[in-house]
């Protein structure tokens, strides 16, 4: 049996809902409406949205880098953690399900006016890269190869291959793009 979320857990998974598919935009009567909330709840957890949008980048920080960290676990191979990634996305995007990276969109959204949120999406910026990074270090060494080209290096190419193929789909609608993510990954690991 399904245990019944309190108040707090409602809206943090309400405003995660919102503002992943909608932006963070999104009105807190939305917010109140699909948690089905009263807004005392809501002020006593989270005083401001800005509040809220620290919690949901921070519930997304946890949701995208464990599973992650669980796929790069399970996949050595780094062909096999895209692929497998990949497909996760594909899946997304044909129950309509998948609307971007969560952490560029907020970025896109927010920063502009509310610069303060920068220090957050930076720290997962670079939580994502080290974790990348570290994979990559541990690949290399398992092949008994330096490459010419640095973890580091690898996991910030990693990074801008997705989210500019990502964004290409946004834009274009062609789910190409999301192939591309797997093609254009495994290009830079053969020039490795």
């Amino acid at each position: 049996m399904k245990e019944k979320q309190g108040p707090r857990e409602r809206i943090v998974s309400a405003a995660g809902s919102l503002f992943y598919r909608r932006g963070f935009g999104t009105g807190i009567n939305e917010i109140l409406g699909e948690s089905g909330a009263h807004k005392l709840s809501l002020y006593q957890y989270f005083p401001s949205k800005d509040d809220l949008g620290r919690e949901y980048v921070e519930r997304q920080k946890e949701q995208i880098l464990g599973f992650l960290a669980k796929l790069i676990q399970e996949r050595p191979d780094p062909r096999d953690f895209i692929k497998s990634w990949v497909q996760v996305i594909k899946r997304q995007a044909r129950k309509k399900e998948f609307f971007g990276c969560p952490f560029a969109n907020f970025a896109a959204q927010t920063l502009e006016k509310k610069p303060e949120f920068r220090d957050q999406l930076g720290g997962v910026l670079l939580e994502w890269q080290q974790m990348f990074s570290d994979y990559f270090a541990k690949w290399q060494a398992s092949q008994s190869r330096s490459g010419r080209v640095s973890p580091a290096q690898l996991a910030r190419r990693t990074l801008a291959i997705y989210e500019g193929n990502v964004q290409l789909y946004l834009i274009s609608g062609d789910a190409g793009y999301l192939d591309a993510i797997e093609a254009d990954f495994v290009e830079m690991i053969r020039s490795t």
